[in-house]
This record gives C-alpha cells, structure tokens and sequence, in this order.
C-alpha cells in the first residue's frame, strides 16, 4: 500500500474529521428517524429473530459503562421496546425485543436501506465499491495497537455489528 503524505490546514482537510461528519451525519439521522439515542440504536442492533441478553452482555459487546447500559435497558423496558424474563438456567434476568421493539427495529431496517440507496444514488459502482473498501481499510488501522483485551471486547462487538449494525433483516 502506497503512504500518503497529507498536510492538514484546516478541518476540512482531515480524513478523520469528514470520517467523523459523516458518521454523525448518519447518526443524526438515524436518531431523528427513531427518536432513540445512539447507545439505545446500538443496542437493538443487538437483537434480531429471538435473541435474548443480559446487563452485561450488553454492555461488554458495546463496550459500554454498565451503568450506563442498565439506566439505557430500564427505560428501554419502561418503554415497551424490550422485555426481561428469567433465564430458564441460573439467576440472570434475560432482554427481548417486544413486538413494539420489533417495529422499531424493522423502522430502523427501513431507514438504513432507504439511506443505503441515497449514498448509493450519488456515487457510481466503482466509487461505492471503492469506498467501502477505504472504509475497512481505515476501520483496521489501528487493530494492531489495540490490546488483547479491547481486540476481544470489539471482536464480539464487530461480529454484532458487521452482521446487524447494517441492521439487516
């Protein structure tokens, strides 16, 4: 792979601030569409045909505070998006999607295809293609200076997210 030499002047000639604009920009539009935070987009990203976790297992594949994660799952509950139940082996209580949850998810799904085809309207084949592959490349970067711990916690993470992020159906 050829090195590029670039000389920032100004934001607009960072590659990690337009990388950041433009994932806000997504964010932002997935937030308005679902009335939902980001941590809360992430977490029914989580949840597809039945699956089911617990506090901290959602937490540890987000890689966010438990804290946190449990104050964001109670008003997820309170809400009607997700339910707990007893797990039927030991004592942890279980989340699942409700058929509320289930439509916001499915809205969700809608929302990133319609978001998917207006990127896709705007660029050629080849540009698509080769922005996705900028984007990986650019998301590997820094794999290798990431500890053994952290690679573990956003390998479960990625594994989530790369199958259902995407929010597929």
């Amino acid at each position: 792979m050829k090195a590029l030499s670039l000389s920032v002047k100004t934001s607009h000639d960072s590659v990690v601030i337009q990388i950041a604009r433009a994932y806000w920009s997504v964010i932002r539009t997935f937030e308005a569409k679902s009335q939902s935070s980001h941590s809360r987009l992430l977490i029914l990203s989580l949840f597809r045909k039945g699956a089911s976790f617990n506090q901290n297992q959602i937490a540890t594949i987000l890689d966010l505070d438990r804290t946190v994660a449990h104050r964001i799952l109670k008003t997820m509950v309170k809400d009607d998006v997700l339910t707990e139940r007893r797990s039927e082996v030991g004592r942890q209580i279980l989340l699942t999607l409700t058929p509320h949850g289930e439509q916001v998810r499915e809205g969700l799904i809608r929302e990133r295809t319609s978001l998917d085809k207006r990127i896709a309207r705007q660029l050629n084949p080849g540009e698509l293609e080769n922005l996705i592959k900028m984007l990986e490349q650019i998301a590997a970067l820094n794999d290798s200076d990431i500890c053994a711990k952290k690679r573990k916690v956003l390998d479960k993470k990625e594994a989530y997210l790369s199958t259902d992020w995407a929010l597929h159906e």
